[in-house]
């Protein structure tokens, strides 16, 4: 089975970012943005800043920041740099949470998905396995556990269909990886949050493994 990530995110969640604080001076004042680096798409607004590069996008409104780097070598040491400098320079802020994700497609090749995961998924011993019996079935998972640090894994797994003109385009086993940061049990939010992005490779690699390992799992029962 073919495995892809398809995208790679930090998500830092606060009771109120000052959005105006968040203007292209100050991102290079803090070392965040160099001078001549900003691409079309770029606003700065009062209740809503997007900021595009050629290294990263970013967005950012009352409750919440997303970054998204630019190319997968170099995510983990981007992340680690821009999110340290802007936490850092706001140690007021409120923060809540903060999130390292990562979203793999799992494809099947030419068997059906409604295969696929009702092998991966699905198990006789259920309560519903009898109403589920259909050809057209599909299924999905969630498991959590913790990873130390204060860090929580989510994982959500569901199929998904993408459709264009009314064919379709993709099918696909989604694995929704979010390694959970409460903020608001740690004494200082923003050391707390730079200190999950410094195990963003850890986070990575352990995301792969369990994909590669859903995709070996699901190939091998072919």
């Amino acid at each position: 089975m073919e495995t892809s990530l398809v995208s790679y995110t930090v998500v830092i969640t606060a009771a109120l970012f000052n959005t105006t604080v968040f203007r292209q001076t100050w991102l290079e004042r803090i070392g965040v943005l160099a001078p001549d680096s900003l691409l079309p798409g770029t606003v700065f607004a009062d209740l809503a800043v997007m900021v595009n590069t050629a290294r990263f996008q970013m967005s950012v409104v009352p409750q919440q920041l997303v970054l998204a780097p630019q190319g997968e070598a170099e995510a983990g040491a981007l992340v680690h740099d821009v999110v340290a400098k802007i936490v850092r320079a706001l140690p007021e802020t409120p923060y809540t949470a903060a999130g390292i994700n990562f979203a793999w497609h799992l494809k099947q090749g030419p068997e059906r998905i409604e295969d696929v995961t009702r092998r991966l998924f699905a198990s006789d011993r259920s309560p519903l396995a009898h109403d589920f019996e259909a050809a057209d079935a599909r299924f999905g998972a969630y498991m959590s556990k913790d990873v130390g640090g204060g860090v929580r894994l989510k994982l959500d797994m569901k199929p998904i269909r993408a459709s264009a003109s009314g064919t379709t385009v993709l099918e696909a086993t989604m694995l929704m990886f979010n390694f959970h940061l409460d903020c608001q049990v740690k004494p200082n939010g923003a050391e707390a949050i730079v200190g999950l992005t410094e195990r963003w490779a850890s986070f990575h690699e352990m995301a792969s493994r369990l994909t590669r390992k859903l995709a070996e799992d699901g190939a091998g029962a072919s």
